[in-house]
């Protein structure tokens, strides 16, 4: 999703959720935004910087439950050598 929309959806997400609902999100780490092929063919993929997306989900009214970053090779068990960006993790709380 591209990141001026990020904003807009993060209060519709909580407006939909219980009290104490929690939502998780996943992306990728760097800056910006790139079209990248994949075998689907290509998708659009957003990337932040865990200093960026914690203000934005605290912003919509959560609590940042947990964060944290991982490399690509750990979820995907491919490209060991680095070359491709980490993820962030975060999992924000309905307050």
């Amino acid at each position: 999703m591209p990141k001026r929309d990020l904003k807009e959806l993060l209060p519709k997400l909580r407006a939909a959720l219980k009290e104490k609902g929690v939502i998780f999100l996943s992306v990728k780490e760097g800056e910006g935004e790139k079209m990248i092929p994949d075998v689907a063919g290509r998708r659009l993929f957003s990337f932040y910087k865990l200093a960026e997306l914690k203000p934005i989900l605290e912003g919509s009214g959560f609590k940042v439950g947990f964060s944290g970053q991982i490399s690509d090779y750990d979820i995907t068990n491919r490209n060991k050598d680095g070359q491709k960006p980490g993820w962030i993790l975060i999992l924000g709380i309905k307050e």
